[in-house]
């Protein structure tokens, strides 16, 4: 009986497993490629098979925008595509195209309960393939977009003049990725839940959320008309959604890590404000670099999100990454990144692997070896891990390794960055080494052959962290 009952979950399951397919697909077919300008977003078929859905954002030239609509994967064709409502408070636009779909969505799901299942089905910047994504609605504070946002972003979005800070948002536990913006957020029936809004940058990593899908009900009735270009295009530095990017994916083990922007710190810092919190450490280095007389708005850094996890990784821009014996390697004249990734079971176990792992990538079994020495630095090295309210838990270490000549006298050496972040059952390590950067001063103290590109990597490190969900 016991083997009988079991059976008929799994063939219970197993039915809705398959539904739950066919539903993506069928969604699937409501979807477009959304261009203008330099913009790539998703949009998707409302009601009949000509109106489409998609963000206000992604349109950099109200008067050159083009949809794709495919037929068989990436088969299909361009239509032109024009602007016929506008609400500006929620980001969106209802777009016409001569294209006749004959898929669509007709149905909505307002106010959707907290951990609700979710999904999308978007185009992943100029990627010819379409992708889907897994959410669940999450608690947002206040519900309001200005809820989720550091000042210095409400102030950018009060001069753009979209969308509402007041707007309702339904806040998404996962990580839109790049060009989903204006892709349907839907429940597991195919009812519209919302509309992606691609997320807001928050530094490194990003916040997700999505347009309610009563704003929808209110675009069809809205007369108002769309704002400059100019305008949509200074919203790439609020949203992570639009812009082009390399179609390349940086792939090791099972990761997928994609190059997603490239920023200046304080590009980054504009949205999430570093200077103003010491939730992951922040606060206390920049304090330290300005009184070094560092100036480290300008420094720019290539950030790669990986796909599924969110593991965010910055390095300085220009750094070419590539896969050596299960790593992500970069390497300049001045230092050598590794990063590593793990799913585990046990945190303690894996974290000991890679410690071990990262003991024979620097040749040093331990504090003393031979005529080399890595001491801890405790200016830079933090007793306990930081934690984010989303799980994220990252615990940073430094350490410097002096040479000793035959007099015993320390020389300049190695300096080394280490950073441990796991989040749910994902392990990033992220490894730094200056390669003969330091020398002991006539005071004892550590003194930097290059501050400046010692403080670069050094904030590179620090920008290792998973995204907000």
């Amino acid at each position: 009986m016991f083997r009988i009952i079991v059976f008929l979950y799994f063939l219970f399951f197993l039915k809705i497993g398959i539904a739950f397919g066919q539903v993506k697909k069928d969604i699937a077919n409501t979807i477009v490629r959304v261009k203008s300008g330099s913009k790539i977003s998703t949009g998707f078929f409302w009601k009949d098979g000509n109106t489409i859905v998609t963000t206000l954002h992604g349109l950099a030239d109200k008067n050159n925008v083009s949809v794709f609509v495919h037929t068989n994967g990436t088969t299909g064709r361009w239509f032109p595509a024009t602007i016929e409502r506008t609400l500006m408070k929620s980001d969106l636009v209802i777009l016409r195209a001569e294209s006749a779909s004959r898929y669509f969505l007709t149905e909505i799901l307002e106010n959707p309960p907290v951990d609700t299942d979710v999904f999308t089905v978007g185009y992943n910047g100029s990627i010819p393939n379409f992708l889907d994504k897994d959410f669940v609605i999450g608690l947002s504070q206040g519900g309001n977009l200005q809820d989720i946002l550091p000042e210095k972003a409400k102030n950018e979005i009060r001069n753009l003049r979209f969308p509402s800070l007041t707007t309702k948002i339904l806040y998404l536990k996962g990580s839109l990725i790049h060009g989903f913006s204006g892709s349907p957020i839907v429940d597991q029936r195919g009812r519209l839940v919302g509309v992606s809004n691609g997320g807001l940058e928050n530094g490194a990593s990003s916040i997700s959320w999505c347009m309610p899908s009563s704003y929808v009900l209110e675009l069809e009735n809205s007369n108002e008309l769309p704002p400059s270009s100019h305008q949509a295009l200074n919203a790439s530095i609020l949203f992570s959604g639009n812009d082009e990017m390399s179609e390349d994916f940086l792939i090791f083990k099972d990761f997928k890590f994609q190059k997603m922007k490239t920023r200046t710190f304080d590009e980054l810092s504009r949205t999430a404000n570093y200077s103003a919190t010491n939730e992951l450490g922040f606060e206390y280095l920049l304090n330290s670099l300005k009184q070094g007389g560092i100036l480290y708005d300008d420094f720019s850094y290539d950030i790669y999100t990986e796909v599924s996890s969110g593991a965010t990784i910055a390095v300085p821009s220009g750094l070419d990454l590539f896969t050596e014996n299960g790593r992500l390697v970069g390497r300049d004249g001045s230092a050598i990144i590794y990063i590593a990734m793990e799913e585990f079971s046990d945190i303690n176990v894996t974290t000991n692997l890679f410690l071990n792992e990262l003991n024979m990538i620097t040749g040093k079994r331990g504090p003393n070896f031979g005529e080399y020495s890595w001491l801890n630095d405790d200016t830079w090295s933090y007793s306990r891990p930081f934690y984010r309210i989303d799980g994220t838990s990252i615990h940073r270490a430094s350490f410097h390794c002096f040479v000793q000549d035959q007099y015993f006298t320390p020389l300049f050496n190695d300096y080394l960055f280490r950073v441990f972040a796991s989040k749910r059952n994902v392990f990033l390590g992220y490894y730094v080494i200056m390669n003969r950067s330091i020398y002991l001063g006539n005071n004892g103290k550590i003194q930097y052959l290059n501050p400046e590109m010692h403080a670069k990597y050094h904030l590179a490190a620090h920008l290792t962290t998973f995204s907000f969900n």
